[in-house]
């Protein structure tokens, strides 16, 4: 008898990893498992950006409480090429890049309007409520490794790179089969004696859940020849071969005897 672990050292010692790879589209990357590293493109954000809706300004500009006048509206998605000089603001919207020119966003809230002219209420450091360039992430570094499992948020950041499709390591085939006279598929006649094959169902669906592709090879009659024919078969289709049954000490569990 030896321990779980032990047993697993020894499996472990026996099995490579797979090196095929495929590229898929980001779409179909949940669960997979990335094959290379991944490096950002560019900085994320790309350009100094509003954190919130409010108005531009140059932070100096705070200091006296002047009334500053507003020249220019940016909605996100734009740009605003002409400078904003000392005096002045540009209404702004969340996530859009600050005009030139300024340093500082001053939230709506935080100031009075009255027609082109905005009061603000105290005196803000540069940068206030500013996202700089690559404040999430720098362009070339390094932001997903190779080996990591692709989950939801792992395909935001890759979606936000701009990756469309993926290299992944190709998904590991398993076959699934049970041994035993007594076990029979669910929904066929059943014999007194004789139990409905629960474990390959389990077995199937931990599979799946692990990302990996399960192949049926169905229930296998207590025939030392059949189980290999069985076994040699899977052996040939599958990257893994697990069965249920068939290895205690039973005068009819040929499992291990079949596969020693």
């Amino acid at each position: 008898m030896i321990s779980i672990e032990e047993a697993q050292r020894r499996i472990l010692e026996l099995v490579s990893p797979l090196t095929d790879t495929e590229t898929v589209r980001l779409q179909e990357a949940w669960g997979r498992v990335l094959a290379e590293d991944v490096s950002a493109p560019f900085d994320v954000p790309p350009l100094a950006n509003s954190a919130m809706d409010g108005y531009a300004i140059r932070a100096q500009d705070t200091a006296s409480r002047v009334a500053l006048k507003v020249v220019a509206e940016v909605p996100a998605g734009t740009y605003h090429s002409r400078e904003i000089g000392p005096g002045e603001a540009a209404r702004i919207m969340t996530g859009a890049p600050l005009p030139p020119g300024t340093d500082t966003v001053i939230p709506q809230e935080k100031v009075e309007r009255h027609g082109e002219y905005i009061h603000c209420s105290g005196p803000l450091p540069v940068g206030a409520n500013v996202r700089l360039p690559g404040e999430d992430m720098r362009k070339g570094e390094k932001v997903l490794s190779k080996g990591t499992r692709i989950r939801p948020q792992e395909m935001g950041i890759l979606s936000s790179l701009g990756f469309s499709t993926l290299s992944v390591f190709r998904q590991p085939r398993v076959a699934l089969l049970s041994t035993g006279n007594e076990v029979v598929e669910p929904g066929a006649g059943r014999r007194p004696g004789q139990i409905y094959d629960s474990n390959r169902f389990s077995l199937w669906g931990l599979l799946q859940e692990m990302h990996l592709i399960p192949l049926d090879f169905g229930i296998v009659p207590d025939r030392k020849e059949e189980l290999r024919e069985r076994l040699l078969a899977a052996s040939a289709q599958a990257d893994a071969v697990l069965t249920s049954g068939g290895v205690s000490v039973g005068s009819y569990d040929l499992v291990y005897e079949v596969l020693a």
